[in-house]
């Protein structure tokens, strides 16, 4: 942290990680109200990020350590989040509903069933 509290870009780096871990973690979980609660501290992270500045050459080891890692919490995040996805479009599925929402916001309910029933 500097003298005027912003975060240096390896502290902000290493701050992103974690939260992309606890992200991960919530995905892994399926735990929405860790997810939901994730939201801020994701959105202080990236915002703390600064911009073109890449801090002190010691840290630049470090800050492209903590980019790697942040880079492999962030693909497992898309990965649970791309899985707990068919998760629930097929549970939809099976339920008979159809993937997505309609105009009004509702989720599209029972066209799967209908067509399946009008070609048997």
């Amino acid at each position: 942290m500097s003298a005027i509290g912003v975060p240096s870009p390896l502290d902000a780096t290493r701050r992103l990680r974690e939260v992309l871990q606890s992200v991960g973690d919530a995905l892994a979980g399926a735990e929405l109200e860790a997810l939901l609660d994730a939201e801020t501290a994701l959105v202080a992270a990236i915002s703390s990020l600064p911009l073109g500045a890449v801090g002190h050459a010691s840290d630049l080891a470090a800050l492209g350590d903590e980019l790697t890692r942040a880079r492999a919490a962030l693909l497992r995040c898309r990965r649970l989040g791309n899985s707990l996805a068919d998760v629930a479009r097929t549970s939809a599925a099976a339920r008979g509903a159809r993937d997505g929402y309609g105009h009004d916001g509702h989720e599209r309910t029972g066209a799967a069933r209908n067509a399946l029933e009008a070609s048997a």
